[in-house]
């Protein structure tokens, strides 16, 4: 595990290198597009002291639990007022605190009924669009659809085959082109992705 994280930092330091700053992984992004919604607040479980037994003092303290890098987010849909949960994994970065990259996942009423929305950074070559693939698996080209202040953004039908993917998988590789044409590879980790996803879909 170790060695996979420490290649997943090196590849988002090469990315963010190529758009002019450093990353650090950070708190959920809000995609412009959504409602407002809750940014839950990660538990940490420590060992409590025990003084009065000096047995206890000797026992290791069990680690701390490992925070989920997905967030799970619900709310209500401002115009049909329906609570709805999406999952979400973002990073951006360290000297500016501007978003790199933010990876939504959120049912939906149309058929699929799950979408995949994906914001990215400003100074994209867009005609390139973007995608993204699970692994060594098939790549899912995407449309870059708007940009903001924030950055631009790309969104898609998301089939059960590729959920299953992502279930299994280690991670998911978003692609896209800097403006001077140069390809970007930027990893998402998936691990915490099945437990985030059962919230979302209210499944056991």
């Amino acid at each position: 595990m170790t060695h996979t994280l420490f290649k997943l930092s090196n590849s988002l330091f090469l990315a963010a290198s190529m758009l002019g700053a450093s990353y650090m992984p950070l708190q959920a992004a809000s995609i412009p597009t959504e409602p407002s919604l809750t940014q839950p607040q990660n538990t940490i479980i420590l060992a409590q002291a025990t003084p009065e037994k000096k047995a206890d003092s000797k026992k290791k303290k069990p680690a701390a639990k490992k925070k989920n890098p997905w967030s799970v987010q619900c709310g209500k849909d401002k115009k049909s007022g329906k609570e709805f949960c999406r999952m979400q994994q973002s990073l951006r970065f360290k000297k500016t605190g501007q978003r790199l990259l933010a990876v939504v996942i959120q049912p939906q009423t149309i058929e699929p009924k799950l979408a995949i929305l994906l914001s990215l950074p400003h100074g994209l070559y867009l005609p390139a669009g973007t995608a993204f693939k699970i692994d060594d698996g098939e790549e899912n080209r995407m449309v870059i659809e708007t940009c903001d202040v924030e950055g631009c953004y790309a969104s898609g039908g998301l089939i059960q085959k590729q959920v299953d993917a992502m279930m299994k998988g280690e991670k998911m590789l978003i692609a896209f082109q800097a403006s001077n044409k140069k390809p970007i590879t930027i990893p998402i980790t998936l691990a915490g992705f099945t437990a985030a996803f059962k919230k979302i879909t209210k499944s056991k």
